[in-house]
């Protein structure tokens, strides 16, 4: 074989070993893509509404790209099960693509067609490693599999909704897919990595029993359903208990398992503000029990300011893992990434809760900020995510 072609096959090794690589920077572009689309209504405001499709693009391209390409390099470490293969990469990535761009133009229903079969893969590699670990499984983990069956379940109400279901079914399937999943994959995740990011505290931080986990996926899957599934009740009180009931359980994450690992004293800087942005989230999550009418604005305390941030902050860990040789990332470039997010936040936040005729201009601004935010993040990425350790320098061969 020729020199070129064995880089070739080198190139697709060390992306199925560590498919990070590929998903993280898919996963930044899809979240400029996105977040572009509100700064081009407000200059062509003729334009279609642009609201639905960006909130197809954040969530199944970008925060997607980051759940997938960390799940498919972190299971085989953690489970000792065989790594993944070039096709689960690409066909996943084949999915992100594919949706986000069906998700841009309009095309709604491929989008989620598209996200549905991305969700197989991840899907389908861990139920068949799962049976053959070496590593005990992890408690937690019961809230990422709680994680899979919201995406998956609410995908298919979505798209059954599209070809006649009751209208009821596609918002209960959005809920589950757009809100359920990241949450839950956040405790299940999150509760696994917290001893591992930080210094002794982390380290003493002790994970629960499994009747912890299921009543925790077991709570936030039945608020939704709470709040979507049509009765006779007040929908303003079940939407108040409903949020009441997810905020209490990332109240619960928080002070219980993410304070006390004291990660933003111990633990290095670029993971110092992973109890700033998961208060982000419990707060946005309670604040529509007090104010209902503003829950859209709420809501991107936790996807901005909790979701997104901890997304950049646990890639940022990922990527430092793995190019050692490079040190951390410098305080400057973490300050302003993460003020960027913080003010992008606060700008939405704002734009929702005191709308008028300047609303389109305000989203256009978190925008703006926003992904100036993931551009400096990025400096971290572009200088990582291709910079391989001597080790890797000849990846190991793909276990069968």
């Amino acid at each position: 074989m020729s020199l070129l072609g064995n880089n070739r096959m080198r190139s697709l090794t060390r992306l199925a070993l560590e498919p990070f690589r590929f998903f993280f920077p898919l996963g930044t572009g899809c979240a400029v893509l996105g977040l572009a689309m509100w700064v081009a209504f407000w200059l062509a405001p003729t334009t279609p509404y642009p609201g639905p499709g960006h909130a197809l693009i954040m969530m199944h391209g970008f925060v997607a790209s980051f759940i997938i390409g960390f799940l498919l390099t972190m299971l085989p470490r953690a489970l000792g099960v065989a790594s993944a293969s070039i096709w689960h990469v690409l066909i996943a990535a084949s999915g992100i693509i594919a949706g986000s761009a069906a998700a841009y133009v309009g095309a709604l229903q491929v989008a989620w067609i598209c996200h549905l079969a991305t969700l197989a893969v991840p899907a389908g590699f861990a139920v068949l490693r799962i049976g053959k670990r070496a590593s005990p499984l992890p408690t937690s983990f019961i809230c990422a599999a709680a994680a899979g069956v919201a995406a998956i379940s609410g995908s298919i109400l979505v798209v059954s909704a599209h070809v006649g279901a009751p209208s009821w079914l596609g918002a209960l399937g959005r809920a589950l897919d757009l809100q359920a999943f990241p949450l839950l994959m956040i405790l299940g995740i999150g509760s696994f990595l917290l001893p591992k990011l930080g210094g002794p505290s982390a380290a003493a931080v002790q994970s629960h029993g499994a009747g912890v986990y299921v009543a925790m996926g077991l709570t936030v899957l039945a608020s939704f359903v709470l709040e979507h599934v049509p009765c006779t009740h007040d929908p303003i009180v079940r939407q108040r208990i409903a949020y009441a009931l997810r905020a209490a359980v990332f109240a619960w994450f928080v002070v219980r398992q993410v304070l006390p690992a004291r990660l933003h004293i111990d633990a290095p800087m670029h993971l110092r503000s992973i109890p700033f942005a998961t208060a982000s989230i419990a707060v946005g999550l309670a604040l529509p029990v007090i104010w209902p009418q503003f829950a859209l604005a709420w809501l991107h305390l936790v996807y901005i300011g909790g979701i997104t941030w901890l997304t950049l902050v646990v890639a940022s860990r990922v990527l430092v893992g793995h190019a050692p040789l490079r040190g951390s990332p410098s305080i400057a470039l973490i300050v302003v990434y993460s003020g960027l997010i913080v003010v992008g936040t606060l700008v939405r936040v704002a734009a929702g809760v005191w709308p008028g005729q300047a609303y389109v201009l305000h989203l256009a601004v978190a925008a703006l900020v926003t992904i100036a935010g993931i551009a400096v993040w990025s400096a971290i990425l572009v200088t990582r995510c291709w910079s391989f350790p001597p080790s890797h320098r000849r990846p190991p061969r793909l276990n069968a």
